[in-house]
């Protein structure tokens, strides 16, 4: 009977860690320049060391993504792209952050095309 139960307990914590690992996060510790505003992002000079900062941020952040897997491949891209499509979400969504950005382009480029 104790076998049983232990049994039943492994398939309950095994199909619960499934489900843990796919709910997005509440919380975690953004550091750097994810910080900054959609809005600071945009009201950057694009040539100026601040700008690139932020691009370097967010390079890193996709980096660590596909680095450690986080939702699965990711298709390849360039800076220039990824600089472009932060710039698309930042002027739809202005007050969001750019870690809120970056996030969501890990989201996207994990997608299958």
């Amino acid at each position: 009977m104790k076998a049983i139960a232990m049994c039943l307990l492994s398939v309950a914590l095994l199909c619960s860690a499934g489900k843990l690992e796919s709910a997005p996060r509440t919380t975690a510790t953004v550091y750097g320049v994810g910080n900054h505003s959609c809005g600071k992002w945009l009201a950057t000079a694009h040539d100026t060391d601040e700008w690139f900062d932020q691009l370097n941020w967010v390079l890193g952040w996709l980096s660590a993504a596909g680095y450690y897997d986080v939702h699965g491949s990711l298709r390849k891209t360039d800076s220039d792209a990824i600089a472009a499509w932060m710039d698309n979400y930042c002027r739809q969504h202005p007050l969001k952050t750019i870690e809120d950005g970056a996030a969501d382009l890990v989201r996207e480029l994990a997608k299958s095309e």
